[in-house]
């Protein structure tokens, strides 16, 4: 049995000095954290273990040094299913087409919230639908002029025929 004696005594020596690693890692953690931006806070983690690497002496030279992807370098994971368009569900009952068929009908007679919108859908359509599926054609249907719209006694829109 061979003992590598410099190894222990770096091992002693990393164990004698615990606390002080501890307080300067929980130090780092906080500078780190007051970062909001995620990559900001990895920039700094990689500036700081490569200026540690280059003062400490090669002791992993075994193992492979991280290196943080580039934005450039990543791959786009394509999906394998095939996504619907938004005005057009696997019953051919989506979003888009539901509201198109309520402009046509008698329902925008009374002005109507997205909120009743929604809620109208859901309860006549059996039809989840949500706000962001739906916002973009009625602002469209507003330019067009199929819509018009005006703000209620709460600040919220609400959409009527003209």
């Amino acid at each position: 049995m061979v003992l590598d004696f410099r190894a222990l005594g770096e091992a002693k020596n990393m164990i004698e000095n615990i606390e002080e690693v501890k307080n300067q890692l929980k130090e780092l953690s906080e500078v780190i954290n007051s970062f909001t931006s995620e990559a900001v806070q990895l920039r700094i983690i990689d500036l700081v273990f490569n200026a540690q690497q280059k003062k400490a002496p090669d002791i992993t030279a075994q193992e492979p040094e991280y290196i943080s992807p580039s934005r450039s370098k990543r791959k786009r994971i394509k999906s394998k299913v095939r996504s619907l368009p938004t005005d057009r569900a696997a019953n051919g009952e989506g979003p888009v087409s539901i509201l198109a068929k309520l402009t046509t009908s008698a329902f925008f007679e009374q002005p109507q919230s997205i909120r009743s919108i929604i809620e109208y859908c859901e309860v006549n359509f059996a039809k989840k639908i949500k706000q962001s599926d739906i916002s973009g054609k009625l602002a469209k249907m507003v330019k067009e002029g199929t819509l018009k719209r005006e703000k209620n006694a709460e600040g919220q829109y609400e959409y009527s025929k003209p």
